[in-house]
């Protein structure tokens, strides 16, 4: 979710966490935020928790959206 110029994730309908830098979902989330932490790109990120994760398998599917931003 979006607002005033943050993002935010909503867990089970009422815990909030801000999205500081990047985020990441699924079975291999923790894989895929150590590697950004780690200066690796989203796509990298992905196909080493599919390496990492038995719960995770290729493909990698990259949707890129473009941020707008207003002044």
């Amino acid at each position: 979710m979006g607002m005033e110029g943050e993002i935010f994730r909503i867990y089970d309908g009422y815990l909030v966490e801000k999205i500081n830098e990047f985020s990441a979902i699924g079975a291999g989330r923790e894989f895929a935020l150590t590697a950004m932490y780690l200066d690796k790109t989203p796509q990298e990120a992905v196909e080493i928790a599919n390496k990492l994760c038995i719960y995770c398998s290729a493909p990698v599917n990259t949707i890129v959206k473009p941020i707008k931003t207003t002044i």
